[in-house]
């Protein structure tokens, strides 16, 4: 028998046969606030939105959405879950660190190995009982990368 490839999302793993049409970059449940007061709608935090929003998403014949909001975004991975389950829609969380702006205060006193750590028990522990399934959203803040940044970009290679 072939082993099958799986996707781990917020409900566990799933068979890559079994996702069908996948958004590979959405973000279900994000909060930009601390760094983007002056936009206005910096935040979806509305579960029943996001539930709606998946159900149509659904009828038009999508299967699963990569959800990458990431460390410092507001990841909610319980919410996530509830989400996937009311919705009946598969949702792959993400993991890491995204700009330095929205960095925990703590990342520049953190090492490359002590971040890979940090990614390793995200990844095999999980949060509230929910696995990541990609590494990102993962990005630099500006047109050069910052020291922080550097280790973050190397602990998530």
């Amino acid at each position: 028998m072939a082993e099958r490839l799986t996707v781990q999302t917020v409900r566990g793993p799933v068979a890559v046969s079994e996702l069908g049409r996948v958004l590979p970059h959405e973000h279900v449940a994000c909060d930009l606030f601390r760094v983007a007061r002056q936009m206005g709608l910096a935040a979806l935090n509305d579960p029943d939105e996001a539930v709606r929003d998946l159900k149509v998403f659904k009828e038009l014949g999508g299967g699963s959405v990569v959800e990458a909001t990431s460390g410092g975004l507001g990841r909610k991975p319980g919410v996530l879950r509830s989400v996937s389950e009311r919705a009946d829609v598969h949702i792959v969380m993400g993991c890491g660190w995204y700009r330095e702006p929205y960095y925990e205060d703590d990342m520049n006193k953190v090492s490359t190995a002590e971040l890979t750590d940090r990614l390793l028990i995200d990844i095999f522990e999980g949060e509230d009982g929910v696995r990541p399934g990609v590494i990102g959203e993962i990005g630099a803040d500006r047109e050069w990368v910052s020291g922080v940044e550097e280790r973050v970009l190397r602990a998530a290679a």
